[in-house]
């Protein structure tokens, strides 16, 4: 997936709010800390995103294009399911440890927004069904006796538990129970 090609005002509002986002949480990150940091002026904000909300929304647009973009070129060298399905979790693995274990961007979102921010809403709705069914194209069908729901499930419960333990035997432990239905 190619990203399209921002202004650099749009780009650095944007980065700037996706790492605030991300590090600190969208509840807890104010339009005029994300005005200070990415040093541009409040008209210039509203320029490009008419509300927080849809700034959140372009935060996880884009936030997802590049992770299945990333995890898609990781996993590209696997010849067979399984070892595409393991591969997943290898980079799961290098995902939470490079994010200190921050977890999911679309899970921690969508923990904090109100039930009347449906566009954040339906944005995190929609990377979670792509993510099950890029499962569902590795699997074709189901292969031994794990389904792809399930290792989607397994992937889904690492990113919460490997947040809440700041460790990743989780993800160990979900590799293993793939190896093993496989």
């Amino acid at each position: 997936m190619e990203l399209a090609p921002l202004s650099k005002v749009k780009e650095r509002i944007l980065e700037t709010a996706s790492d605030l986002f991300y590090r600190q949480g969208y509840s807890h990150t104010g339009i005029n800390q994300i005005i200070e940091e990415a040093h541009v002026a409040k008209a210039s904000l509203y320029q490009h995103f008419s509300t927080k909300e849809d700034l959140g929304v372009e935060y996880l647009s884009r936030t997802h294009a590049q992770f299945m973009a990333q995890l898609q070129t990781f996993v590209r060298s696997g010849a067979s399911a399984k070892e595409k399905t393991v591969l997943v979790f290898d980079f799961l693995e290098q995902f939470l440890v490079q994010t200190n274990f921050r977890g999911c961007n679309f899970l921690n979102m969508l923990t904090e927004v109100s039930q009347t921010e449906t566009k954040i809403i339906v944005e995190a709705r929609r990377h979670k069904a792509e993510l099950r069914q890029y499962f569902q194209s590795i699997f074709n069908k189901s292969i031994g006796t794990l389904t792809a729901d399930e290792a989607y499930l397994l992937f889904e419960g690492c990113l919460v538990e490997c947040k809440v333990q700041r460790d990743t035997w989780p993800v160990g432990v979900a590799r293993a129970a793939i190896q093993r239905g496989m």
